[in-house]
């Protein structure tokens, strides 16, 4: 009999992804019910995925993706391929920051090695690792960052979940090139907000909201990748 390189074990991948499910679940603390109706889909269906019965649509797949803000190769990996860090990578990365020794020197004459990590998660991994190796709750450290992995951000060297992220860019997108007719304030609850003196500033604000409101996850990381680019 020949050995089908692309064979899937079906029963093994509907595991995988109620694992995945469940997780991401948890991760947006939503319910199932809520999930269903703010996807547009029926919840018993929602339920089969989380119990591992049944398999989504490529189209529910989109929707999913899009609702938890992952990629649609996230959701539908059978787990041959590593798209990300596993949790054992990272208890292993831990493992050995954990472990490392530093010394401070004032020898000018030393030599110095520094490490660039282009991938900014990475780095905000390895950062909140070893930032945090001497806590004695060092493994629910470790634990925190293999479960929240890929639904998380760098942002000004620090890793955050994706709705403050999300909440950064939207900001960025919005004001960016009028930050000189804007100005902070305090509305009249005591919140921060944005104000402007330029009719023509408000109406392309305005503009760019309703931009921003009708754009997929997928477009918005997209423009905030060009964005930097540009930039740098």
């Amino acid at each position: 009999m020949i050995d089908n390189k692309y064979d899937i074990d079906e029963t093994v991948w509907k595991k995988n992804f109620a694992s995945k499910f469940n997780t991401l679940l948890a991760a947006k603390n939503v319910s199932i019910n809520k999930a269903a109706t703010e996807i547009g889909v029926d919840g018993k269906t929602l339920r089969s995925y989380a119990a591992g019965t049944s398999v989504p649509s490529a189209i529910i797949i989109c929707k999913l993706a899009d609702y938890f803000d992952v990629s649609t190769d996230y959701l539908v990996a059978n787990g041959k391929k590593d798209t990300g860090f596993s949790d054992n990578t990272i208890s292993e990365l831990a493992n050995v920051v954990k472990h490392i020794k530093t010394t401070v020197s004032s020898n000018d004459d030393e030599d110095i090695v520094t490490l660039t990590i282009e991938d900014k998660i990475l780095t905000a991994v390895l950062t909140e690792l070893y930032d945090n190796r001497n806590r004695s709750d060092y493994e629910n450290v470790v634990g925190t960052l293999a479960n929240a992995y890929g639904r998380m951000k760098a942002h000004k060297g620090q890793l955050v979940d994706y709705p403050t992220f999300e909440k950064f860019i939207r900001r960025k997108f919005i004001y960016h090139g009028l930050e000189d007719d804007c100005f902070s304030c305090v509305d009249e609850n005591g919140d921060d907000c944005i104000a402007v003196d330029d009719w023509a500033s408000y109406d392309e604000i305005e503009r760019r909201e309703e931009e921003w409101d009708n754009m997929t996850a997928f477009d918005r990381e997209r423009w905030w990748s060009e964005f930097c680019k540009s930039q740098s």
